[in-house]
């Protein structure tokens, strides 16, 4: 089995130095880009398997560059973990809504490193076509990766902080279901939050089931 291949994106030399240091040693191909626009033309040439995709980018950030990356074919399946210097919930939050797998904070030890890459590796893409990866309860039906959310057949419009509130507030209420288990560790969207499910239902997702799509 070839090694499976990994590109990072990363305009911090020392770190790049770091990242790629360590994912060699555990015998992953890499290859490097410093900023968005070079990396987005090193995944068109190389078409690895997973991206590391720091978030402040200079240029294009790591925010655009996942969007373009999910707004293309042959890149929408590909995982993407967001490196970031800032722990504000916000930035996570911003990048698992516009399609990142997951996310690391820096400083991060190797061994955390490794351990995101091949867990999500395993998971493997998720692919339009799987209806399993459909969240539905009820009339409410989520879709993890077009980010659609439904009501009685209607879409809604969600931003992407309201699409991972959603999720969030679903990820507590599926504890019991294994479709949505398997999708919400796969997704990684949102935290547990000790104020109760009520609040993230009352607010997003009932607040958009009077707001549909034009």
């Amino acid at each position: 089995m070839s090694a499976a291949k990994v590109v990072v994106i990363e305009d911090e030399p020392d770190i790049l130095e770091l990242i790629e240091y360590n994912l060699r040693r555990e015998g992953f191909e890499v290859v490097t880009a410093a900023n968005g626009r070079a990396g987005l033309s090193v995944i068109g040439r190389e078409k690895p398997d997973l991206v590391l995709l720091d978030l402040l980018l200079p240029g294009l950030d790591g925010l655009d560059v996942c969007r373009r990356l999910r707004a293309v074919e042959s890149t929408r399946d590909l995982p993407v973990i967001m490196v970031t210097a800032r722990g504000e919930e916000s930035d996570v939050v911003l990048g698992l809504g516009v399609g990142a797998d997951d996310y690391i904070h820096k400083p991060f030890s190797p061994r955390e490193l490794i351990a995101r890459v091949r867990a999500v590796l395993r998971r493997g893409p998720l692919r339009e076509s799987d209806p399993d990866q459909r969240v539905v309860r009820g009339p409410l039906v989520v879709d993890p990766v077009r980010h659609r959310v439904a009501v009685d057949g209607r879409r809604l419009e969600f931003t992407p902080t309201e699409f991972a509130s959603c999720t969030s507030w679903l990820r507590i209420r599926a504890a019991s279901s294994p479709v949505a288990n398997s999708w919400i560790g796969r997704s990684a969207i949102g935290q547990s939050s000790s104020t109760g499910t009520s609040t993230f239902m009352s607010a997003p997702c009932a607040r958009n089931s009077d707001r549909t799509a034009t």
